[in-house]
């Protein structure tokens, strides 16, 4: 969705910026709930502080997603598209991180990645049917391509189509 955002043009800028707002609000929030809870369950205590920038990032991604969705006009004003480019690129930095940062040391230390991605698919589609949203067919189809590997099905679980 964000490169679709650099691309499009002014008038359909706005929609597709509430979809990705809402997209990574959902991703934060079942992150949150279950995703860092069961990591931390299995981390190392020194491992821990991965899992304490990452909810520092989310309060960052949080804090633009709401002046985003606070700011008024159609989406075609520079700033606007500077704040979705800035969260497009704080996006990509997280994703980035947990996959070479924090799955790794999640596959080591044994996190069940099905249990927690099935958890993880099932949430998100409840707050994405409460949000008036349906996953992207990205997303969906992602998360059937995910058959090995602990990145893959958990980063589609959270959605990393988002950075796509």
């Amino acid at each position: 969705m964000l490169k679709q955002f650099e691309g499009a043009r002014s008038g359909s800028k706005r929609a597709l910026a509430e979809r990705i707002c809402t997209a990574l609000t959902v991703h934060a929030q079942i992150e949150e709930e279950i995703f860092y809870p069961a990591a931390r369950e299995v981390l190392r205590s020194s491992d821990e502080d991965l899992i304490e920038e990452a909810t520092v990032e989310h309060a960052t991604l949080k804090n633009l997603i709401g002046q985003i969705q606070g700011a008024g006009g159609d989406g075609s004003d520079d700033r606007y598209t500077a704040k979705v480019t800035v969260l497009g690129e704080y996006t990509k930095h997280h994703v980035k991180e947990e996959e070479t940062e924090l799955f790794p040391k999640l596959r080591k230390a044994r996190l069940d990645a099905n249990e927690v991605g099935e958890r993880l698919a099932r949430r998100k589609s409840e707050l994405m049917a409460q949000s008036g949203q349906e996953e992207s067919p990205g997303a969906r189809s992602g998360r059937a391509r995910a058959a090995n590997g602990m990145t893959e099905r958990v980063a589609a679980r959270l959605g990393a189509s988002i950075s796509k």
